[in-house]
């Protein structure tokens, strides 16, 4: 009698995980390849670029991010694909070790972005429907390289391929 309670969860909980995941948003990846080059003196447990959109009175959200582990001074890492358009690179968040933030402001990254490689898009949220606008950059390869004046980050986006 309990074997078959335990079987009947199992099947409920596992078939519960694929109806969501199923239904569940999709994001598409924008072919926009983007590596990370740290000429910082820090180590860095993350840098995060883009953002997560969540909706209004909700527990709901979308990431539009793509993570960066362990990325040490003088290195680079491997390029990843991003998703959500603009929004997936429009902001950046860099972790230092073992604790603390190197602040790039959001308005540098978007100046970086508007370049000969980038064009003027538009982004809809996925739970207000409204179109978020911005230039996204040409599919291919990026490299955004990343230093520090003033005590701020300073990022230098360079194309690649």
């Amino acid at each position: 009698m309990k074997t078959s309670r335990l079987g009947i969860i199992i099947f409920m909980a596992v078939s519960t995980f694929f109806f969501f995941s199923f239904f569940s948003k999709k994001t598409v990846k924008n072919d926009v390849f983007i590596r990370i080059e740290n000429n910082t003196d820090y180590d860095f447990k993350e840098v995060l670029l883009g953002q997560r959109i969540i909706k209004k009175n909700s527990y709901s959200s979308t990431s539009y991010e793509t993570s960066f582990d362990h990325v040490g001074s003088n290195s680079k890492t491997e390029y990843e694909n991003t998703t959500g358009k603009h929004i997936g690179y429009s902001r950046m968040r860099l972790s230092k070790e073992p604790t603390g933030y190197l602040n790039v402001p959001v308005p540098h990254i978007q100046q970086q972005v508007k370049s000969d490689h980038s064009f003027s898009d538009s982004f809809e949220n996925p739970y207000s429907k409204q179109q978020m606008d911005g230039f996204s950059l040409e599919k291919g390869y990026y490299t955004f390289m990343i230093t520090e004046r003033n005590g701020l980050g300073h990022v230098e986006i360079l194309k690649d391929k």
